[in-house]
């Protein structure tokens, strides 16, 4: 019940987890309940890309929504993905649990991810439209000002949601916290190692466990405010009659850890250093362009 929500958390999201899927199985056009089904377009070792595929065939604008790398599994875009659905032929770039990921994959830093983000606005075309939220808002901008360059590929339009794009304006309290810690302290106090029998073992990861938290200490009331919005909507949806339906918010799941060069390179660049969307595209462009190892491409 929602008042367990809140005390559950600490106990919770410090075991292994995995998350609900979006159960996403019907969406509503014109009155009309239309079946959808999410598949996979493209795994790669960190992200994968996938498309939600409604059963009738229009020409809706194309919209690539791209998850934060915060530690939330994609599923908590579920009320936004819902919303775009009707109108809208839309795919989602998540983003996998880094204990998960074998050892033997190449690192993944801030320019890996602006690398991703490329390959899937090459992949989807000349008529997308991007939609980036929260921390994918600063490497989103960065990829879209790379894509200026004569030649290059860019989306028709780009969307940023609630993210650091200047942490410098408005900052928050996280924010001011993370930017006076040190690199050293960082290392010390915020990185572990996946442990088996986890297919990560021995990568370095900031751990779902110390975001959970830390996202109580800075909010503990935000557990208990999610389950109440989620079981409000559960309920909303049992007054729809089931032709109607298109299920409810899937409960959030534990968070996921997160790649520590990514976390490093995130802390040093936009917070520590509070490097603008433009910076970043300045600094990691040769880097993105000329990569020391490329992003493989595992295709299903």
């Amino acid at each position: 019940m929602p008042w367990a929500a809140l005390a559950a958390p600490p106990r919770e999201r410090t075991r292994s987890v995995e998350p609900a899927g979006f159960d996403l199985d019907a969406t509503t056009i014109g009155g009309r309940r239309i079946a959808v089904r999410e598949a996979v377009v493209s795994a790669r070792p960190f992200p994968t890309l996938s498309h939600f595929e409604g059963a009738v065939k229009r020409r809706d604008p194309r919209v690539l929504v791209i998850a934060p790398l915060s530690g939330h599994h994609p599923t908590v875009l579920y009320q936004m993905v819902a919303t775009l659905l009707p109108d809208h032929d839309v795919y989602l770039a998540g983003w996998r649990n880094a204990r998960d990921v074998p050892l033997d994959e190449d690192p993944f830093d801030l320019d890996t991810y602006i690398e991703y983000v490329q390959q899937f606005i090459v992949e989807l075309g000349p008529e997308l439209h991007v939609i980036a939220v929260s921390q994918a808002t600063v490497p989103a901008l960065a990829t879209v000002a790379l894509a200026a360059a004569p030649g290059q590929p860019a989306p028709r339009s780009l969307t940023l949601v609630c993210g650091p794009v200047d942490a410098r304006r408005s900052p928050t309290f996280a924010g001011s916290w993370v930017a006076a810690c040190t690199p050293e302290w960082s290392e010390q106090h915020m990185l572990s190692t996946v442990p088996p029998p986890h297919a990560g073992a021995g990568r370095r990861v900031y751990p779902g466990f110390l975001q959970s938290m830390a996202h109580l200490a800075l909010d503990p009331y935000r557990p208990l405010a999610i389950e109440l919005e989620r079981q409000a909507a559960a309920w909303a949806q049992r007054a729809v009659p089931e032709e109607h339906r298109v299920g409810a918010p899937p409960r959030e799941a534990p968070l996921a850890d997160l790649p520590a060069e990514f976390y490093v390179d995130t802390l040093r660049v936009v917070f520590r250093d509070r490097a603008r969307a433009h910076d970043v595209a300045r600094d990691v462009g040769d880097a993105v362009r000329n990569p020391p190892h490329r992003a493989h491409d595992h295709r299903e």
